[in-house]
């Protein structure tokens, strides 16, 4: 592919991602307001992540391993166009059983964006693949610090968030429209596969499971945090609901600065060091946060913490995935991101039901508990990475 449409494309998908990202965030501000819509208490529409990632696990499961064939950018215009137009449909619906149907047809579109993103940049740049995945995330996570920003602002202007919705659905189905008229017909050839994991048939090697962890952990860690932290800070502090969305912003905006670290680091040092310059903020972070509990300051620098920290681990690993796979990285893929699809399928609902029954304090616990367990599929990571990129013998 010559290096025009090559930058066309990324540009493209960068707004995508960009409207994806204001789409995802705007969720979890608004989650009180659909729990209204709804008639349901609010630990009930947390099973609206349940129905979302359960759409994108079965996206990914069945139609993952074909992305290769059909072009990750034509997956892409046609995921997008799932995910808003049954997004939008899902902010006007007033029944509880049907807002579940669209939802679930919306993650459809969302765990097949995610993976032919993500694909499609690594076959774009292959040679620097974790700085320009990290940028494309970089767009993401602008649209996660602008989702809870509009959100608090319809909330102030015409008293309902859902308008955020709407301005990100339409423009997302332009983007789709424009992958779809323009760029349909364009082919872009695969990388070849490392010789440690080339097959026809992608098999569940440590490598493979390792990075499936890691990324399970990672999901339902940024979705559990990002979902919640309105209601937390409502909650626990004596914020409103209006300047509580503002601290979600900010988790977003510390989560784009720390891909913003990402895409500058991750031309100048290993995939590994990043990662762990990146678990380790968010170590610290899931500290303050069990620490400052209560604390207005002290609870609203730990979320901003984590969200630094959080940034850059999501394209990194996948980056290291796509390296490695090449040809490969769409079945590949499609099993790592429909088994994180998992993870963010229960941990917010489960995170949701257990401070229902026993506080928001253990929220704080829960966190660092999910810390821990990245920090340990790290080190499988590194020791699997190893044996792939240095083989005995």
């Amino acid at each position: 592919m010559d290096p025009r449409t090559a930058k066309q494309l990324f540009i493209i998908t960068c707004i995508g991602f960009f409207t994806f990202g204001l789409l995802n965030a705007s969720m979890g501000p608004l989650l009180e307001q659909f729990a209204t819509n709804n008639s349901v208490p609010l630990a009930t529409i947390g099973s609206m992540f349940t129905a979302m990632f359960t759409g994108g696990l079965l996206a990914q499961l069945a139609l993952g391993q074909f992305t290769n064939r059909m072009g990750e950018h034509r997956g892409l215009a046609g995921s997008f166009l799932f995910l808003s137009v049954f997004l939008g449909a899902a902010s006007l619906s007033r029944s509880y059983p049907l807002t579940l149907v669209l939802v679930f047809f919306a993650g459809m579109g969302y765990g097949l964006a995610i993976l032919c993103g993500n694909i499609l940049i690594s076959r774009l740049f292959e040679k620097d693949n974790i700085s320009a995945l990290n940028w494309l995330n970089v767009y993401f996570g602008i649209g996660d610090v602008v989702g809870p920003l509009l959100v608090s602002l319809s909330l102030f202007l015409w008293k309902t968030g859902m308008p955020a919705l709407w301005i990100g659905s339409a423009g997302m189905l332009l983007v789709a429209a424009v992958l779809a008229l323009i760029y349909f017909k364009v082919n872009i050839a695969p990388a070849k596969a490392a010789a440690q994991v080339r097959s026809e048939r992608v098999k569940l090697t440590p490598f493979l499971f390792s990075l499936t962890l890691m990324i399970l952990v990672y999901v339902g860690s940024e979705t559990t945090l990002g979902s919640w932290a309105t209601t937390y800070m409502h909650r626990t502090t004596t914020m409103g609901m209006e300047r509580a969305a503002l601290v979600t912003a900010g988790f977003w905006l510390m989560l784009t600065l720390g891909r913003i670290m990402g895409a500058v680091l991750g031309s100048r040092i290993s995939a590994l060091n990043l990662l762990k310059i990146c678990l380790g903020i968010s170590m610290l972070g899931a500290l303050v946060f069990v620490l400052g509990y209560g604390n207005l300051v002290w609870s609203i620098v730990a979320v901003l913490i984590m969200g630094f920290g959080f940034g850059a681990v999501f394209p990194t690993t996948f980056g290291i995935m796509t390296s490695s796979y090449g040809e490969n990285s769409g079945k590949a893929g499609s099993i790592i991101t429909a088994t994180a699809s998992l993870s963010g399928m229960t941990l917010p609902w489960l995170v949701g039901v257990i401070f229902a029954k026993t506080g928001m304090r253990s929220f704080t616990f829960a966190l660092a508990l999910l810390m821990l367990l990245m920090w340990g599929a790290f080190l499988f990571l590194a020791n699997t990475k190893k044996k792939v990129d240095h083989p005995a013998g």
